[in-house]
């Protein structure tokens, strides 16, 4: 499988899972998902986040397209879809979803608790051109 499709639908289970959590806005969700996925701590992670974005993105546009996710308000919310589609990755032979899982769960009050604002100054995010 061609290794961009690849990452698309882990992110978009990532994504399903976090918002089997917490109802999140697009700008959290996309740097959640950029520090779950992420494992090289040598590039800056504006870097990271400059990579991951168009995948985030590919990613909630097929989820919003097939009905799992909806945006109300400027949040993104999971539909019925959505929570079937985790009932199914739920148990996963995925060593790499299962390991990002567990980083959520680890650092999930840090990931999901913090604004928008503490996360971009925590995790020093400056994009440059």
């Amino acid at each position: 499988m061609d290794y961009r499709l690849n990452n698309e639908a882990l992110v978009a289970c990532i994504i399903i899972e976090i918002l089997s959590r917490k109802f999140v806005d697009m700008l959290q969700l996309s740097i959640v998902v950029t520090y779950l996925i992420s494992n090289n701590k040598d590039r800056c992670f504006g870097d990271k986040y400059k990579d991951c974005l168009p995948v985030v993105l590919n990613a909630a546009l097929i989820l919003k397209e097939s009905g799992c996710i909806a945006v109300n308000e400027g949040v993104i919310v999971l539909l019925q879809e959505g929570v079937e589609l985790k009932r199914q990755f739920t148990n996963s032979e995925s060593r790499r979803l299962t390991k990002i899982i567990s980083k959520l769960n680890h650092n999930q009050s840090y990931l999901l608790e913090s604004t928008n604002v503490q996360l971009i100054e925590s995790l020093k995010l400056v994009i440059t051109p």
